[in-house]
């Protein structure tokens, strides 16, 4: 209930900051067992499940000659807690370290705490250390930052797709009007064609003139039918061009607010 409330406190401070506003703060926090000082950053716009993955490629850096090597592996603890055990992070310290992780997902972001312990105790517990303190936030946060990148990556790819698929349906449209146009010329010539001999015009019998204007009647709905098509595809057409526009839009303020990141 503690923890729980401390999120809710600390995310009612992280708020007022403004979203892009990446900050790493020290609090105290059980993450493994005991109230210990946790590195806490909130990250917007992140999911926990591809957080845990960037935060272990980054604890655990893996290339092609580490395929058969036993690396150190995040383990899951339980729903929104993890650990690793046996990593050496050279930008905060020589030491082998054991990290413990929480994330707690709140609305279009989630708060990422992380403890991690040496042989010495926990980073951060010793207040005098404040050069062990400030290189751990600041890994804490070039992880943070590399976080949201990726959520607004994401969220731009997803738009980009979006927008694709807008751009075929418009296409869609335009081949779809050009068949029916073209089918709509050649119906028109057969119905002129129709028309200029039809037997009520000359001499025939009876039953001539009535399969001719059967046939005149089936080309004229035809006709219609495919007027209408071409009249309801520029309808939609329409409506797409303005949602396609829209979504550029939305595009270029996600390709703004990735630039911003930093």
């Amino acid at each position: 209930m503690k923890n729980l409330l401390f999120f809710i406190l600390l995310f009612g401070v992280l708020n007022l900051m403004g979203q892009e506003n990446i900050e790493v703060k020290i609090s105290k926090l059980a993450i493994d067992s005991e109230m210990q000082s946790a590195f806490v950053v909130e990250i917007p716009q992140a999911n926990s499940k591809d957080a845990i993955k960037i935060w272990e490629d980054q604890l655990v850096p893996r290339n092609l000659f580490d395929t058969f090597k036993k690396l150190p592996k995040m383990e899951k603890e339980d729903k929104d807690k993890w650990y690793i055990n046996g990593v050496v992070i050279d930008a905060v310290s020589p030491d082998t370290l054991s990290v413990f992780t929480r994330i707690t997902t709140l609305k279009d972001r989630i708060l990422f705490a992380a403890s991690f312990k040496s042989e010495n105790g926990f980073i951060g517990n010793d207040p005098s250390n404040t050069s062990l303190v400030e290189r751990t936030s600041s890994y804490l946060r070039s992880y943070a930052i590399e976080a949201y990148r990726q959520a607004v990556q994401n969220e731009l790819d997803g738009l980009e797709k979006d927008l694709k698929k807008m751009e075929n349906d418009y296409s869609g449209y335009e081949k779809d009007n050009r068949k029916l146009n073209r089918k709509t010329t050649k119906i028109q010539s057969n119905l002129n064609t129709l028309v200029e001999t039809n037997p009520l015009n000359s001499p025939a019998t009876s039953a001539t003139s009535e399969e001719q204007i059967k046939e005149i009647k089936k080309e004229e709905k035809a006709l219609k039918k495919h007027s209408k098509q071409v009249d309801k595809n520029e309808n939609k057409q329409d409506k797409l061009a303005r949602e396609i526009k829209k979504k550029q839009d939305e595009i270029k303020d996600v390709k703004q607010k990735l630039r911003k990141i930093k």
